[in-house]
């Protein structure tokens, strides 16, 4: 029925989130917001969240700067 299989499974994957600014950060993921969706995830509980977008995204200049912040183990 639904014509965006990938956006149903990405709702369902948060579904339980409870986290508030985790949730708003994957909404503007989803919505392709990913610079606001990074700023967010910086600023959560779970900052790695940050990287793995970038890096699932392959943007891996903006991975890499991140990287050197957050996790320098994953450089």
């Amino acid at each position: 029925m639904c014509k965006n299989v990938g956006m149903v499974y990405s709702i369902q994957s948060i579904i339980d989130e409870t986290d508030k600014q985790i949730l708003v950060g994957h909404i503007a993921s989803i919505l392709f917001k990913h610079d606001i969706a990074q700023e967010i995830f910086s600023k959560s509980s779970n900052p790695i969240l940050a990287l793995d977008m970038r890096m699932d995204l392959q943007d891996w200049f903006a991975a890499l700067k991140l990287a050197k912040v957050i996790s320098p183990d994953k450089e």
